[in-house]
């Protein structure tokens, strides 16, 4: 046995989906840390910063939905919604049982509505303790006589710590490449200078054409101006609770090949989220130009000179989730092509 890092290596753990209701609204959550608590009890941990947590300290009830690989694109999407926006209840078709307010994903291969029967408080996280009252599976999953088939019972698997990448995918190095996630929940823990100005010499270093560095950057931390620029659109409100924004400004002044200043951005704007991920942050990419709107609003907020087009917005900080950045296998041979299409 080798001694290696001190971090909890239970993985893979299953993909689910906790639902109640919050100010008369479904509300879901997508989390990784479920376990057992006794024979008959599961622990449910959420970070006290989600909007989740109001209906379920309200209801004291909970569902906890298994979700499978079909479900996948739309459980992501709720890292969109962050639970507390009307689109998350769209996502999923549900239904209630006994418990009115643990509402239950239809098509999910097995969902349970429990009651809460306790909560262990830390100083980051609720320990909800939950009790099932109900389970229900799909018709397809089950057996003859009722029971689970584990031949067709595939649950989705999360939760994959940071990848150790194996040599030919680069070593070390590339693991920012690969879990790299969109991260839009934060702790609320300030990013601290010599980070930030490691992100910013990270972006700094990408490819510009002609070397032009037509590249540059607006960075927000005083919170009236967050909450302000987290009204640029509908899918910018986490800029309101993250610690941190930058604005990627593309200028005209240096710019010698104009029509490829938002590659350069782009670059930019990649290398910046990579080093995010090496020094444990979370970050997801807002875009702004095109959009004539959301460019306008920028630059009224921050009166920028004409010179200066906003690109697009990072919001980071500390992720609530410590798995926010984890693998996930997105290799598609189909939209490789070799020599020729068709």
């Amino acid at each position: 046995m080798k001694r290696i890092e001190k971090t909890i290596h239970i993985y893979p753990t299953l993909d689910t989906v906790v639902g109640t209701v919050t100010d008369g609204r479904v509300s879901w959550m997508n989390i990784v840390c479920v376990g057992m608590w006794g024979p008959e009890q599961m622990v449910i941990s959420i970070g006290k910063l989600h909007c989740i947590n109001k209906g379920l300290l309200e209801n004291r009830t909970m569902s906890v939905n298994m979700v499978d690989e079909s479900m996948l694109a739309r459980v992501r999407r709720l890292e969109t919604a962050a639970g507390e926006d009307e689109n998350s209840l769209h996502i999923f078709d549900y239904f209630s049982g006994e418990l009115s307010s643990a509402p239950l994903i239809a098509e999910a291969p097995l969902a349970m509505e429990c009651r809460i029967a306790d909560i262990i408080e830390t100083d980051t996280h609720y320990n909800y303790i939950v009790t099932p009252v109900d389970t229900y599976a799909r018709e397809d999953i089950l057996t003859d006589i009722g029971e689970i088939d584990y031949d067709k019972y595939h649950p989705a698997l999360s939760g994959m710590p940071a990848i150790k990448m194996n040599s030919d995918r680069g070593g070390k190095k590339m693991e920012a490449i690969f879990n790299r996630r969109s991260v839009r929940q934060y702790q609320d823990r300030a990013v601290e200078d010599e980070k930030l100005e490691k992100l910013l010499r990270a972006a700094m270093q990408a490819p510009s054409a002609g070397n032009q560095q037509s590249s540059e950057f607006l960075v927000v931390r005083d919170r009236d101006s967050l909450e302000r620029l987290s009204g640029m659109s509908p899918y910018s409100k986490m800029i309101a609770k993250a610690p941190a924004a930058i604005v990627l400004l593309g200028s005209a002044k240096r710019m010698r090949y104009a029509e490829n200043w938002e590659q350069d951005l782009g670059a930019a704007a990649e290398n910046l989220l990579l080093e995010a991920v090496e020094l444990g942050l979370g970050a997801v990419w807002l875009g702004v130009h095109p959009l004539e709107e959301r460019v306008d609003y920028i630059r009224r907020q921050f009166s920028l000179p004409d010179d200066l087009r906003p690109f697009a917005v990072i919001a980071l900080g500390y992720p609530q989730n410590e798995n926010a950045n984890h693998f996930e296998d997105r290799w598609d041979a189909s939209r490789v092509h070799y020599e020729k299409i068709g």
